[in-house]
């Protein structure tokens, strides 16, 4: 069974928002915004490899934004939130489902993914120190062979 948090609150609010902040940035692909959610040290492991630091992640995720050629769509699970005991840190894991928007049909689930981050705390801000992206369900295949 897991300890729950000891963070405040208002801490725990903060944390959830960063989450829906980092599904906004992707959906209006806000490359720079989305890079800005993470601590300046940041580590972010994907599917495309480790990124360290926000420049390297910033130029990632505008090269995926680059190549999405239809409308894509994040819902995101409630997380859980564990651990910060120091106020400072926190683990946090989430799932989300990503929906791309076919023309003249219905939606389509891209994939499916867990986050596994490590939050922290930083001038009264919360941002993404480690962020792990572990597809669940790939969809991605299909939705390339339908030209989307």
């Amino acid at each position: 069974m897991s300890t729950l948090t000891k963070l405040s609150a208002e801490d725990r609010l903060d944390v959830m928002e960063l989450m829906v902040r980092y599904g906004r940035t992707l959906d209006t692909k806000d490359a720079a915004g989305y890079a800005g959610l993470f601590a300046p040290d940041a580590v972010r492991v994907t599917g495309n490899g480790t990124q360290h630091g926000r420049a390297e992640i910033q130029a990632d995720i505008q090269g995926s934004m680059d190549r999405w050629r239809a409308t894509i769509r994040h819902f995101l699970a409630p997380p859980l939130i564990e651990g910060g005991e120091d106020g400072q840190h926190c683990a946090v894991r989430s799932y989300v489902q990503e929906m791309v928007d076919v023309p003249e049909g219905p939606c389509y689930v891209s994939q499916v993914a867990e986050y596994q981050d490590v939050c922290v705390k930083l001038d009264g801000q919360w941002y993404f120190q480690e962020r792990q992206i572990v597809k669940m369900l790939d969809g991605h295949a299909d939705v390339i062979k339908r030209g989307f």
